[in-house]
């Protein structure tokens, strides 16, 4: 299998100079695998529908790409929700609680309490990325480590796990080079 990760960087642009992710109507963001536009919203209202980030018309950059980062913030809420509760059951396992963050640093983590954090930015990764990362971080509350053991219990839920994770890698950075995370 080929992993070609998402180009990211709107076709043109690139950083402002602060760093920042720079968006505008009719750009594309990754969202699950997929290149989604961003489109004015015709309801006034920011939205996700049909793989398109509905936008209120009129915004700045900076609003816009505000705007964009809220509704991964909300879809990851609900997907990984719902990735979790599917996986746990599977898995046997039961987390004390689950969070969504901005985390930059990890798509990840579990503690040794059983709460679990996933950074919202995951929703920028194709859907057996996100997968893989949900059962990474749950079979911790099996295995709390990364011994042959842990990688054993992931790869019954994810085959091919260890290149997952590759590919994770490949994916953090393209979002890092153009400053997604």
């Amino acid at each position: 299998m080929v992993y070609v990760p998402l180009q990211v960087t709107p076709p043109g642009r690139s950083p402002n100079a602060r760093g920042e992710f720079r968006l505008t109507y009719g750009d594309t963001l990754p969202y699950r695998g997929e290149k989604c536009e961003i489109k004015a919203s015709r309801l006034g209202r920011t939205a996700w529908a049909d793989g398109v980030f509905y936008i209120r018309p009129g915004l700045a950059p900076e609003e816009i790409r505000k705007a964009c980062m809220g509704i991964y913030r909300t879809q990851a809420k609900e997907v990984l929700g719902q990735k979790v509760k599917a996986f746990a059951e599977k898995m046997g396992v039961r987390p004390a609680k689950v969070e969504c963050r901005g985390n930059e640093e990890r798509w990840g983590s579990c503690d040794g309490l059983g709460q679990i954090n996933y950074s919202w930015r995951l929703m920028a990764c194709p859907e057996d990325i996100i997968d893989y990362v949900v059962v990474h971080e749950l079979s911790h509350l099996k295995e709390f480590n990364h011994a042959d053991s842990f990688w054993a219990l992931v790869e019954q839920f994810i085959p091919f796990a260890r290149e997952k994770h590759r590919q994770l890698e490949i994916t953090r950075r393209a979002l890092r080079e153009c400053n997604f995370i």
